[in-house]
């Protein structure tokens, strides 16, 4: 995983500036972002999926959010796969994208209104749908808000399962149940990196205790 550098500053709040250095980090295929709130992890992966600028890193990362009104626009499933999708969908690889998640993969379910779906439900379907999409680079910010202890387990199964494809994710997580499912973790302090080590290394001092819940 190469990870380019990146300085920036919001021009409205001249007090905080992110500086992360360039990460390069072989052989890992699940990468953990801890930090507590404002420490710049959410505009950083921002960046790095391009959201904030068109300027080409060489891969391209699909960012996901923490929240789902942020990506799912529609009144049902149906219609956002009218929205995201013209001729190219495949029904059956995105029904079992829901399976996978413990979602019922069937019409009655995606013609239901998302407006009156549960937070897991819609962070679920929003999960659905980033990893039907083919890409191999995905970032998941603060992916288990919303899930009880079971669907989170469905979630790091499926994780498991994208990144032995070969595939690569960026998690932002303060979640030990998903932590336990990277290989190594970055910690962000007001807009800079505090440390990056291997889970395992890490796992074995205090460091996380600041930021596991």
């Amino acid at each position: 995983m190469h990870l380019p550098s990146l300085k920036f500053q919001y021009k409205q709040d001249a007090k905080f500036a992110l500086d992360i250095p360039e990460l390069l980090l072989d052989g890992i295929q699940i990468l953990n972002i801890v930090g507590n709130n404002g420490s710049g992890k959410s505009t950083w992966a921002k960046h790095l999926a391009g959201l904030f600028h068109k300027k080409n890193h060489g891969i391209k990362w699909q960012y996901i959010p923490q929240f789902a009104e942020q990506f799912l626009f529609a009144q049902t499933i149906n219609e956002q796969i009218k929205y995201l999708f013209e001729h190219d969908f495949i029904r059956e690889k995105f029904a079992s994208e829901l399976s996978d998640l413990a979602l019922p993969p069937n019409d009655e379910f995606m013609d239901f209104p998302m407006a009156l779906m549960s937070g897991g439900e819609l962070r679920r379907i929003m999960l659905a749908f980033a990893f039907y999409s083919h890409k191999k680079h995905i970032i998941l910010d603060e992916p288990t808000i919303g899930l009880g202890l079971k669907e989170s387990l469905v979630l790091l199964n499926k994780i498991n399962t994208f990144s032995a494809m070969g595939n690569e994710l960026i998690i932002i997580s303060h979640d030990k149940t998903i932590m336990d499912a990277s290989q190594h973790v970055c910690a962000f302090e007001n807009g800079t990196l505090l440390y990056s080590q291997s889970t395992e290394d890490v796992k074995k001092t205090s460091l996380l205790d600041q930021f596991i819940g």
